[in-house]
């Protein structure tokens, strides 16, 4: 009995990254500045884990860059990137295809409400 639990338990294991990525192919990714290796308009550069490898990302049709609660364009991102001065970035991508979406530096802050463009 004990090898049988044993064995069914190694088989969920090993199957469980593959389940995640059919069940949940939309994520969002919190990432230390350091796990970020490459950042411009051609894609994305990650790497989860100290012992992960790196993961290359592109970009899908529209991203939408954040950085202090305002939506930006990918130059100021870009000079976001370059500057280093916030403690992580937010990516939010497809793990089956690989495409993100949404780049967000230092993510939201709750106690200030997201602008929406909207006319007043």
């Amino acid at each position: 009995m004990k090898t049988l639990i044993l064995m069914f338990s190694l088989l969920t294991i090993g199957s469980s990254s593959a389940w995640a990525d059919n069940l949940l192919p939309y994520v969002q990714t919190n990432l230390h500045k350091a796990q970020v290796l490459a950042f411009s308009g051609q894609g994305l550069s990650i790497k989860e884990c100290d012992s992960c490898p790196a993961v290359s990302l592109l970009p899908s049709g529209k991203v939408s860059y954040w950085a202090q609660n305002q939506e930006v364009n990918l130059k100021t991102a870009t000079e976001f990137y370059v500057r280093g001065n916030y403690s992580f970035i937010a990516v939010f991508y497809n793990r089956s295809s690989r495409q993100y979406d949404k780049v967000m530096f230092d993510g939201y802050n709750e106690l200030m409400p997201l602008h929406h463009k909207s006319a007043h």
